[in-house]
């Protein structure tokens, strides 16, 4: 039996992920709960059963905020970028692309003061708002 809370990502219309990159990477919690998707993955690619429509799908987006540590670490948040557009395809809620990333974090070590950040994760939320409205004919 699929528990409810994955049975619940059929619904969504957008995924809004917060998360700090560790080790150029996902946070082992995350990475444990992306996981439990494994399920959607066999449906999906070995059973030809996507977990939702190609109607659905249409309209559905997700959005990457996240931070990380070090100043000018090169490729910081390439690998969570590429799981997280891994983990789109698995749900059928595309990668929208329209992330904010900040990093150098063990500096600003507060991310409410750095209000450009601010602004543009709310800015790139309203947007993805607006466009799942639009597509959706709303």
């Amino acid at each position: 039996m699929t528990p409810p809370y994955l049975e619940k990502f059929r619904n969504i219309d957008g995924l809004i992920v917060a998360t700090p990159v560790m080790t150029m990477g996902i946070p082992g919690a995350l990475k444990s709960f992306m996981d439990r998707f494994q399920v959607f993955f066999m449906a999906k690619y070995f059973r030809n059963d996507p977990l939702v429509s190609p109607d659905k799908k249409a309209h559905r987006r997700m959005l990457l905020l996240s931070i990380g540590g070090g100043e000018n670490i090169e490729h910081d948040f390439d690998g969570i970028i590429l799981s997280m557009k891994a983990f789109g395809h698995v749900i059928d809620c595309p990668y929208w692309g329209g992330e904010v990333l900040q990093n150098n974090m063990d500096e600003v070590i507060d991310i409410t003061t750095r209000t450009d950040v601010m602004k543009a994760a709310y800015e790139k939320g309203y947007r993805m708002g607006e466009l799942i409205a639009r597509d959706m004919g709303e």
